[in-house]
């Protein structure tokens, strides 16, 4: 056999086995081939060789691929331990990263503690130092004392007392160093409304007013003589109480005796003990009731709290009232009350003073009042203090006063008392009860008095529009609508919408002018309106009411009530001539007082009702 046919036959067996499936590379656990595996199987394929040269080349041929396969698996080895050092590299990376951005957390906790933590100023830092010092000082003094009671005799009192002084005023400075930030305080969460919640609440409520309500009722009973042995008791103990000067400790030696019998009734010990009898105790309501019955019993419920909340605003705004000086007559006796005892407490000693009022309180509580409960004509006439605060008057009454007062000052009153009545009968003559009902709104509307009433065939007013700024019909037909009135001494502007404080009063005697103008030139005819000039301490305004039927007979009205005005102050019966008027900026402050009405010179224009 030749060489070329040896090389060729080399040839296919290579191809026969590159163009097999390769198997797949072993893991890193994987034992690595056998060499003398391979050399045996090798002895044994040489065998079959008839050449020596045929022979000779697969041996070659074997021995290049022994050597590229040794080659393979070092690479393989290099590779795999590169991989290794890649994979501990990229784990060691990713911990730095951790550990950076944990720090920089750590960082920005750390400023943010700083900036919420509270700021030690210099005291503080003066007393910390102090603190310390007198820590380091306790300390040595300790060991020293130590060191003394191991080698000497036990402490003397005066070290005791040294060490129990230095560690009183360490606990007091150990408090005041305390620099924590107080804390937001927030109450239980409101809860939702509930029946069941709501009658608990008021069962509770009255059962623990009720020891208050019992001793007011008490205390009524033994004022009003109810049982006349014990009240008598009880007036004799005070006032030899107070004459001795022991009222005080008598008070708190009931006090006492009252807590040793709660205290009994505590242990178990069941008795009735009272100062003072509230009497028969009121039936308690039944929680079967029907329907309709608890409903009764709600609306009474909220009528009583209805009630009683009103007379308690009416009796703080009384005292309000006295205390600034809006009843003069009294204010003026709580002044002198008040300089009655200033000078009595600088001149009598304070124990004279005190019985002198413990012994008048007696009195008027115990025997005064009594009789003027009894005898109701005796205290509308001899009991000042009961008649002042009849007369004290509430918030609304004196806004119906001051409002009063101001109308006053423009009313035109009757020469005398006859035609006073004349004027009054005459009234009531042309007018039948419906009228009586509309005039006394009206009046009502404006605080007029009796003598103010509209004229006659002015009782239902004149229909008419006023015009402001804004010229627009719309605009004014659906705002600014109402009725003019005339009496002797106004000329009154009633919207629609009443009460309203864009109602308009204007006095006869501070109207300048009355003329008829016509707003819009572009309509046909002479137009239906009349301009008014008032004029009141020194400032003028001008209002236009437009949309009136039958405006001659209006406007000669009220020229003929001018006249009459002027003819009456004339005569010298009342004129604002001769009140003392205010100044322009109270008069505006008492026009913003009035909620019903606005005089007309201190009218402003305005869109809105």
């Amino acid at each position: 056999m030749s060489f070329t046919h040896l090389r060729s036959r080399i040839h296919r067996k290579k191809e026969k086995h590159l163009d097999r499936r390769p198997s797949p590379a072993p893991v890193l656990e994987d034992k690595f081939y056998d060499i003398s595996d391979t050399v045996s199987m090798c002895d044994s394929i040489s065998s079959k060789f008839t050449d020596d040269d045929e022979k000779n080349a697969y041996e070659e041929h074997l021995a290049q691929i022994q050597e590229q396969l040794v080659s393979v698996m070092i690479e393989k080895q290099n590779l795999e331990q590169e991989l290794k050092q890649y994979k501990e590299n990229v784990s060691n990376e990713k911990l730095r990263e951790e550990l950076e951005s944990e720090k920089k957390r750590n960082k920005s906790l750390q400023d943010q503690l700083k900036k919420r933590s509270p700021k030690i100023t210099g005291d503080s830092k003066q007393k910390v130092e102090r603190t310390t010092k007198l820590k380091e000082h306790a300390e040595e003094r300790q060991v020293e004392l130590t060191a003394d009671s191991q080698t000497e005799q036990p402490r003397s009192r005066y070290d005791r007392f040294f060490e129990r002084t230095f560690e009183v005023v360490y606990d007091v400075l150990e408090d005041f160093n305390d620099m924590t930030r107080p804390e937001d305080k927030k109450g239980p969460p409101d809860e939702p409304l509930s029946v069941k919640r709501l009658k608990e609440n008021i069962k509770r409520f009255r059962k623990a007013v009720k020891p208050i309500t019992d001793s007011w009722k008490g205390l009524h009973n033994m004022f009003n003589w109810k049982n006349r042995s014990y009240t008598l008791f009880v007036f004799l103990i005070h006032m030899y109480s107070v004459w001795k000067g022991w009222f005080l400790p008598l008070l708190f030696f009931l006090g006492a005796v009252r807590m040793v019998v709660n205290f009994l009734h505590f242990k178990g010990y069941k008795f009735h003990f009272a100062y003072l009898d509230p009497g028969e105790p009121e039936k308690e309501t039944d929680d079967s009731l029907g329907l309709s019955d608890k409903f009764n019993l709600v609306l009474l419920v909220a009528t009583k709290v209805q009630n009683g909340l009103g007379s308690a605003a009416d009796s703080l705004e009384k005292v309000k009232n006295l205390l600034t000086w809006r009843h003069q007559q009294g204010s003026k006796l709580v002044l002198k009350m008040m300089c009655v005892g200033f000078v009595a407490s600088a001149v009598l000693p304070t124990s004279i003073l005190w019985k002198f009022i413990g012994l008048g309180l007696g009195i008027k509580i115990f025997i005064v009042n009594y009789i003027y409960n009894r005898y109701p004509r005796i205290r509308k006439r001899y009991d000042s203090n009961y008649r002042l605060w009849l007369t004290l008057p509430t918030d609304a009454e004196c806004d119906r006063n001051f409002v009063k007062a101001e109308m006053d000052k423009y009313i035109v009153v009757p020469r005398t008392d006859s035609e006073l009545e004349r004027t009054l009968q005459d009234q009531s003559s042309d007018s039948d009860s419906s009228e009586d009902e509309d005039s006394a709104e009206f009046r009502q509307v404006f605080s007029l008095p009796v003598t103010e009433c509209p004229q006659r065939g002015w009782l239902k007013g004149r229909r008419c529009v006023l015009i402001g700024k804004d010229k627009s019909i719309i605009n004014l037909l659906s705002k600014k609508r109402g009725k003019l009135f005339i009496t002797n001494s106004f000329l009154c502007f009633e919207r629609e919408k009443t009460p309203s404080p864009r109602n308009i009063v204007i006095p006869l005697q501070d109207i300048l002018k009355v003329e008829k103008v016509k707003i819009y030139q572009r309509m046909p005819g002479r137009g239906a309106a009349i301009q008014i000039l008032i004029s009141s301490e020194g400032k003028e305004k001008v209002l236009v009411f437009g949309g009136i039927i039958g405006r001659e007979d209006v406007v000669k009205t009220i020229k003929q009530s001018i006249e009459k005005v002027k003819q009456e102050r004339q005569s010298g019966r009342k004129s604002c001539d001769s009140i003392s008027r205010r100044s322009t900026s109270s008069l505006e402050s008492s026009s913003s007082k009035i909620q019903n009405f606005t005089f007309g010179a201190y009218y402003e224009d305005s869109d809105s009702n």
